[in-house]
């Protein structure tokens, strides 16, 4: 304690056992984490309290990831796709992927309390993550009351059947999640005619073929502060060819309607579950998840949630909610690494050390002769001036030989 109120910034636990207050061994900050645990119920239970007890709370559930462009060694390492370093191309990068789950408390902010925070195995997938997390959050939040709805918002790679079937049996939870725009789905199933197997399946509903639409169900026009003239599309009961058990709502939707029709964006298609809303709640719903782009953002900068220096070493999201692993292998090799470089400055300091008495043995020598040469003038009895004189005489002929 004392190493962490001298320092104004340590930026690693090796740099922090390098302090003069710390008086324990240089790798005695590693035991202390690897010996300790955290008590992950508590650390739940406190940051759910911190949501609103009623009301339309909405969340965000995304993925990203921690790049190690340098590290060879290190456990669970994939190739993913770099969007912050893309400038229109693809960028891939080796690193590690963590899923995250934040509320977020207002639309168009820039902050988001993470809920859950885990890195993805290298047999994981986004969607089996997020399931999981969702399932982790259901338990944790326990009874709510009746005013309560929590929509939990995502980006493409969650608008598959997988993860919106776990939402269909929630009856104050639901979920809505961006779909491609070539997906083909399917309507409700015809009344049964008497003959046969029934159908499970409709009509196709392809979204870039506006053939196949058929009238929307609910259809809503309104000016936005910030997408200017929104215009929502709703059609009911749609579900996939994979899963006709898992029906959800399709939302098309299209912005700034306001301009000339060859600057109109591309309209965007929303899958929803969950509780009964308006199209327009629901769009306001996805748009509040922009808001853990900016969060994911100022946790991968340097300094943040690092357990080192810069961004080639492991971030532990997972000292907030959810992980048995508090320590791995980057911090074995950080230690190893501090060890190296303790080393490398003794013998520094050595070295320096030795420097300096080697001259004060040369200062010694000249000290010693200079002794020599008076008592040699005593006994003589020269002085300094005839000294000179001679030393003078027998540097004349030694030049003129030459």
């Amino acid at each position: 304690m004392d190493s962490v109120l001298s320092n104004q910034r340590v930026s690693s636990y090796a740099e922090l056992t390098l302090s003069p207050q710390f008086k324990r061994q240089w790798h005695s900050g590693y035991q202390g984490i690897k010996a300790g645990r955290q008590d992950k119920h508590a650390v739940a239970k406190l940051l759910h309290e911190q949501l609103p007890a009623t009301g339309l709370r909405v969340y965000a559930l995304d993925t990203t990831i921690w790049p190690h462009p340098r590290a060879r060694t290190l456990n669970g390492l994939v190739y993913e796709y770099n969007a912050t370093l893309s400038k229109g191309q693809a960028v891939i990068s080796k690193a590690h992927v963590y899923s995250g789950l934040c509320w977020v408390p207002q639309r168009k902010g820039s902050w988001a309390l993470p809920l859950s925070m885990r890195r993805m195995p290298v047999t994981s997938t986004a969607v089996s993550m997020g399931v999981a997390q969702v399932k982790q959050f259901i338990r944790q939040r326990g009874a709510v009351s009746d005013d309560t709805i929590d929509i939990i918002a995502s980006d493409g790679h969650y608008g598959t059947h997988l993860y919106l079937s776990a939402f269909k049996d929630e009856e104050q939870l639901g979920a809505i999640t961006r779909l491609r725009c070539d997906r083909v789905l399917t309507g409700p199933p015809p009344a049964y005619s008497g003959r046969g197997r029934p159908s499970i399946h409709g009509k196709r509903f392809a979204f870039k073929e506006a053939e196949t639409w058929w009238e929307p169900d609910k259809q809503d026009q309104f000016e936005d502060a910030y997408h200017g003239q929104v215009d929502l599309q709703a059609w009911r009961q749609l579900h996939t060819k994979q899963d006709a058990t898992t029906p959800f709502t399709v939302i098309r939707a299209q912005i700034h309607q306001e301009r000339t029709v060859k600057k109109w964006p591309r309209a965007i298609w929303l899958a929803y579950i969950g509780p009964e809303l308006t199209i327009c709640q629901v769009w306001e719903c996805f748009d509040h998840r922009w808001a853990i782009e900016i969060v994911f953002t100022q946790m991968t900068k340097e300094g943040i949630f690092t357990i080192g220096v810069g961004r080639n070493h492991v971030a532990d999201f997972d000292l907030v909610v959810v992980n048995d692993n508090t320590v791995n292998e980057q911090l074995n090799q950080l230690a190893a690494l501090s060890k190296v470089k303790g080393v490398e400055d003794r013998l520094k300091s050595l070295a320096k050390v030795l420097n300096v008495l080697r001259q004060l043995e040369q200062v010694k020598l000249l000290l010693g002769l200079g002794f020599q040469l008076a008592q040699l003038m005593a006994q003589t009895g020269l002085r300094l001036n005839q000294f000179a004189a001679l030393a003078l005489k027998l540097v004349r002929p030694m030049t003129s030989a030459r």
